[in-house]
């Protein structure tokens, strides 16, 4: 007998089905123990999901669906084969309304109360046993119940004759209260939070193992971490000491120290078994960094990266390999698939991905099985505004509850900081290097810059002197606070010295320009002078001789300084010089802050020591957030779906979790320079579609009304009528842009 299909490009309904259900076998198997409900064992919760995938596509045998996918029709008239499936499956006596739930909606969320977005949502129509859609898709899979049965008695096999008798399908048997998300009779005012977690558990299984399955991918076993080499050398003090902490903790330490490797021991040392690892970074070019040096500690396979320029940054990995654009891209698309899957045991990411889970956005049911147990290492703490701070210390609450560890990590935490991650954690332990310790107060002391304020003038105005200066030096940084700032000051700076002695390097390149910048100061060495805005703190391993600044605050300036003598070997000193004016009339930066960091300078002895930068950032934030930013913290460290996450968690559906939690932080658009239009469309027609998303070039949304006519939002993508050349995008409508 002819078979049923699963898929438009021919694969059968029999080995889709199968693979979706090893695969829910492999996924659940490799879970940590304490994902479960108390009332659950795993053996239970594995015979629940891999029923939920025998029937979660049984629908998919109805005559119009089947020729859908043999292309004899366009679509099945809006009608729903997950509805077909789920009415199968609730016609046996044993099938619990949690699992009939969560093959139900392993496609679209429960139907929409009017109040919420519907996207990617059911109709009511679709599952009223009375409207005629419903009548005609299960009409139609009835006329195609031989073939069911063909395809029934092969696929049966695995449950041992389990469910072999097919049952007449009518009612969609489930309680009515599962598809209300609002008002008096909603599914958490009237189901109980071990039911709607046991369903949002079976739903995220299923559809983690439907795509894998589609993929033609099988989950992978997750590495125990002790079984790989974190550290190249004997660890120091503060490293063991990290190393064997058990519990959540906070460390502190200076840039260069190895506060990475410690972490990593940290996390070592506290992995249950099965449990996974999530590297959590504020900025996309410190993730790229930090996802391949993961790999080389713990191997490609297990480790996967997550932002919002994945693909892109997957595509020039891949590109590095192959050579070949069109194979690369298809590398980067799958893969970037698999990173938004629970597919990779340890994740380098943004702390926004992980909020967009806990958040209940798309896709947040994998938390429930991925983030308990896990360990949560949230590097750079610090650099997070109040609104973000306070998501993730409300987030690292929420998941000391599922067994959850999390470290804390900073070169410059301020005191006021920890005693927040302290006031509202609980107990928590602080690292650092101990000055007692021989080797400990070695780092602590070590001395690598001297800082000198310039009281009067910004850096144009001190042009000459600083090209004086950069002649004596074979590499020089300088950083503005603004890219109008470092546009001006490279095209008056380069009249002076040779092509090619002098880079630029901000945000405002396309990636490709970007990127070509970046690689080329990695492979051909540091060039005489770059000029660059706040993107080279966070991006390149880079370390200059001599640097120049413009004002920020003390973090800013230790991650500037960060690039500056780097290593700070055979105690060589160098001078960094930090500019009180700066070039743009707009500060970025609060002005109390710039103006507290400079009198903290002024007191240091020179040159300064690791201990020194630490105690001037403790005095600098001593009286922690304003009036306002306290606010904004408290808000968000209690907004109600972190707080009582419980009583709002509704199974079967997301929430639009950029409106309501985090509209306050940093977006940007990415927009097309209207002299690239013709290279873009040429490389579209290509099919090389990811690079030509590299000419793109981010914006800040919330400036976007600066540039009136200059900018086309209706494009698609968005059109700025302002030149691109050598200098990145430019002109005074961006002038007050990083």
């Amino acid at each position: 007998m002819e078979e049923l299909l699963a898929k438009i490009d021919g694969e059968t309904l029999f080995e889709h089905t199968r693979k979706v259900i090893n695969n829910s076998r492999n996924i659940v198997n490799n879970l940590p123990s304490n994902v479960f409900l108390e009332t659950i064992d795993k053996d239970t919760l594995l015979n629940l999901v891999i029923t939920c995938a025998l029937f979660h596509d049984a629908g998919k045998a109805a005559v119009g669906f089947q020729k859908v996918l043999k292309k004899q029709k366009a679509d099945w008239g809006g009608k729903r084969h997950e509805v077909v499936s789920a009415v199968l499956m609730s016609s046996y006596q044993d099938i619990l309304p949690e699992q009939v739930l969560a093959v139900l909606t392993h496609h679209k969320d429960i139907p929409s109360d009017g109040i919420s977005d519907s996207y990617k949502t059911l109709n009511f129509e679709h599952v009223k046993s009375d409207s005629a859609v419903y009548q005609e898709a299960i009409k139609e899979w009835k006329q195609n119940e031989e073939m069911f049965q063909y395809f029934w008695n092969k696929i049966i096999v695995f449950f041992n004759g389990k469910y072999s008798e097919i049952k007449n399908i009518t009612d969609l048997g489930i309680d009515e209260r599962w598809l209300e998300r609002s008002g008096r009779y909603s599914q958490n005012k009237n189901i109980s939070y071990s039911e709607r977690r046991l369903a949002s558990i079976l739903r995220g299984l299923l559809i983690t193992a439907d795509h894998l399955a589609s993929g033609d991918t099988k989950p992978i076993s997750i590495p125990v971490l002790n079984n790989y080499k974190i550290l190249s050398y004997n660890p120091r003090n503060f490293q063991n000491r990290v190393a064997n902490t058990n519990g959540q903790a906070i460390l502190r330490a200076p840039t260069g120290s190895g506060k990475t490797e410690a972490a990593l021991l940290w996390a070592a040392n506290n992995q249950v078994q099965n449990g996974r690892l999530f590297y959590v970074l504020p900025y996309t070019a410190s993730i790229n960094a930090m996802h391949k040096r993961l790999c080389k500690i713990f191997g490609m396979e297990n480790v996967g990266v997550l932002h919002s320029k994945i693909i892109s940054y997957l595509y020039d990995l891949s590109l590095d390999e192959i050579k070949k654009p069109q194979e690369a891209q298809e590398i980067a698309k799958n893969i970037s698939s698999l990173c938004r899957e629970a597919y990779y045991p340890i994740k380098v990411c943004t702390a926004h991905q992980i909020l967009r889970y806990v958040l209940r956005g798309r896709g947040w049911e994998q938390i429930l099985f991925e983030y308990p147990g896990a360990c949560f290492i949230f590097d750079e703490i610090h650099a997070y505004d109040p609104v973000i701070t306070g998501l993730i210390i409300g987030t690292a609450k929420l998941l000391k509850k599922w067994g959850a560890k999390c470290l804390f990590v900073s070169a410059t935490m301020p005191s006021f900081l920890r005693k927040l991650l302290f006031n509202h954690l609980g107990n928590i332990l602080t690292i650092e290097p101990n000055i007692d310790n021989v080797e400990d107060r070695k780092i602590m002391d070590k001395k690598r810059h001297n800082l000198i304020i310039k009281d009067n003038g910004d850096m144009l105005d001190s042009k000459d002197w600083i090209i004086s200066e950069c002649r004596k030096n074979s590499s020089n940084l300088i950083v503005c606070n603004h890219v109008a700032s470092a546009q001006e000051l490279f095209k008056q700076i380069s009249q002076s010295f040779k092509e090619g002695e002098i880079q630029l390097l901000h945000s405002r390149f396309n990636r490709e320009d970007r990127n070509r910048i970046e690689n080329g100061i990695i492979e051909k060495g540091l060039p005489k002078i770059l000029i660059a805005t706040q993107v080279v703190e966070v991006s390149l391993d880079i370390n200059f001789e001599r640097g120049f600044f413009e004002s920020a605050p003390i973090d800013a300036i230790v991650q500037r300084m960060g690039r500056v003598n780097r290593e700070g070997k055979n105690d060589k000193i160098a001078d960094i010089t930090m500019f009180r004016e700066q070039i743009g009339k707009y500060s970025i930066y609060s002005k109390e802050k710039i103006s507290s960091t400079i009198e903290e300078i002024r007191k240091l002895s020179m040159p300064v020591s690791e201990f020194d930068i630490i105690k001037a950032a403790d005095n600098v934030y001593q009286n922690g957030y304003n009036k306002e930013e306290e606010q904004e913290f408290r808000n968000a460290l209690n907004h109600p779906d972190l707080v009582d996450f419980e009583n709002r968690m509704i199974a079967g559906c997301h929430r639009n979790w950029i409106e309501d939690a985090i509209e306050q932080s940093d977006k940007t658009i990415e927009v097309l320079p209207s002299n690239k239009l013709e290279e873009y469309k040429k490389r579209r027609k290509n099919g090389l579609w990811i690079e030509a998303d590299t000419l793109l070039v981010p914006i800040r949304a919330r400036s976007i009304y600066k540039f009136g006519s200059l900018l086309n939002l209706k494009e698609d993508p968005p059109h700025i009528y302002i030149e691109y050349n050598e200098l990145g995008l430019t002109g005074d409508p961006i002038n007050n842009m990083i």
